[in-house]
């Protein structure tokens, strides 16, 4: 898995790529909520919470968006700003409590895998492996 470092020289191209491993690295595993894991050390029992991986992909994608934002075109902003539209309904729905949390979340997801797929299709109209590296860390 890449780990970002701000003494890394990275240019455009590597923080693109770089972040969409990690998103595929972070949807190979199971979509389950997070939770307590109770672990032994001797005497003592550690609590440890282990994330929701599906706000972990949420937030992956989410910020891939915030990275890619610069260089949407027109069909691709409109449908992002489409997707959004409806994150927003769906908060909207979960702070009235017309939904529950795990419905809100499941939701919210399913949105989210869609507009990974949308950030897909503009890296391949961006054609990212044909753009110059440029320094922009470091």
């Amino acid at each position: 898995m890449p780990e970002y470092k701000l003494k890394d020289k990275r240019d455009f191209k590597e923080i693109v790529l770089a972040h969409l491993e990690k998103i595929l690295e972070i949807s190979t595993h199971e979509f389950r909520g997070g939770y307590e894991e109770q672990k032994l050390h001797g005497n003592w029992v550690e609590k440890v919470y282990v994330p929701d991986q599906r706000k972990v992909y949420c937030q992956a994608v989410e910020s891939w968006s915030f990275i890619l934002y610069p260089h949407f075109n027109p069909s691709t902003k409109k449908k992002y700003d489409k997707l959004n539209e409806q994150i927003d309904e769906l908060l909207k729905k979960y702070v009235d409590n017309k939904i529950e949390h795990d419905d809100f979340i499941i939701e919210k997801l399913n949105i989210m895998k869609k507009m990974f797929l949308q950030l897909n299709i503009l890296l391949r109209e961006l054609k990212i492996s044909k753009i110059k590296t440029t320094k922009v860390i470091g």
